[in-house]
């Protein structure tokens, strides 16, 4: 929730010509997300103990790693952020293989040293801290390139922490809809079914997330016509038609050839799953139209639907909740 607002702010100050501004706000919010990574670490580091009990894990010493793997990420938000806002997009495509890379690298390299679990959750420490130290160096020659006004006082920054409010529940009414279904799964139905469900889960949530680079256009680019106060409803309506020929194309590979696209994501082809890959298709495709319908609303200032997305969200948690004849059903 925090990306996104910061990334609202930047690509309306930058539309305005307030790079002064946007200068301003990554140092208040570096400075700030600093504060909050330590107070995050504090909390991790005193709460390691209680935490490795509950959860039966004899190594305590994990959930420190844990804790600075929580914390190293939330300043490493902020170079994404500036970066979408400014519409830079191929250093935002640069930053975003960093991070992948060396996760991967990374992690698998610690684990086949020896390091295993600890070496795992190490490559999460490494690759944001990378990504941060990759992200301020994108930073500092985006604004070396170009002459900053004098400088004015800094922006403050409520109004941004504010709308950060907003967009944690929109995300969070967004994550109970695509989500709250396998937790539901897992309670009512056996172990085998919640398997099926899990694997097919995991196909539809690569066609959910397939046409998130639309999203991630839309946004920056609408907010700075918002600022200019410029229509941006066309922005929205190709994203749509974009977001449904993507999700759409996948979604009849996936009716037209089930059992091949399981075979080749996940290796398995049992009844059970092939049954549900269709239907959870062509479900998570019209949730890819309502992720990019929620950031473009987010992206203009629009958060009245947030109230409607939250009933949503509680209607099919409930729904689910008191009718499961069935996975098909689900």
């Amino acid at each position: 929730a925090i990306q996104p607002a910061l990334a609202r702010f930047f690509a309306v100050e930058i539309a305005r010509g307030r790079l002064d501004a946007a200068a301003a706000a990554v140092k208040r919010a570096g400075r700030d997300l600093g504060f909050g990574a330590g107070l995050l670490l504090i909390l991790f580091f005193l709460g390691a103990g209680p935490l490795a009990r509950a959860q039966r894990v004899e190594q305590v010493g994990l959930f420190y790693i844990l804790g600075l793997v929580v914390a190293v990420h939330l300043p490493a938000c902020l170079p994404a952020a500036f970066l979408q806002g400014a519409q830079k997009f191929s250093p935002l495509a640069l930053l975003n293989v960093t991070y992948a890379l060396a996760k991967l690298v990374l992690g698998i390299g610690l684990v086949l040293a020896g390091a295993g679990v600890a070496g795992a959750l190490s490559g999460y420490f490494f690759a944001p801290s990378l990504m941060l130290l990759v992200g301020a160096w994108l930073i500092r020659g985006y604004f070396r390139r170009r002459t900053l006004p004098p400088v004015l006082p800094a922006p403050g920054m409520g109004p941004i922490y504010r709308y950060i409010v907003p967009t944690m529940l929109a995300l969070l009414s967004f994550a109970v809809l695509t989500n709250i279904d396998i937790t539901l799964v897992k309670a009512f139905f056996s172990p085998r079914e919640a398997g099926y469900y899990s694997v097919a889960q995991m196909v539809g949530k690569i066609i959910l997330f397939l046409p998130a680079a639309v999203s991630m256009v839309v946004f920056p680019k609408a907010a700075s016509l918002k600022a200019l106060n410029s229509s941006s409803i066309h922005l929205f309506h190709r994203g749509l038609v974009l977001s449904g020929l993507l999700s759409g194309s996948a979604t009849a590979v996936c009716w037209l050839a089930p059992s091949l696209v399981l075979k080749v994501l996940t290796g398995k082809t049992d009844p059970g799953i092939v049954s549900l890959v269709g239907l959870f298709a062509l479900a998570m495709s019209f949730y890819s139209l309502l992720w990019l319908e929620i950031f473009y609303n987010l992206s203009v200032g629009a958060t009245r639907f947030i109230k409607f997305l939250l009933v949503a969200a509680a209607a099919q948690a409930a729904a689910i909740y008191l009718w499961h004849p069935g996975l098909r059903s689900v």
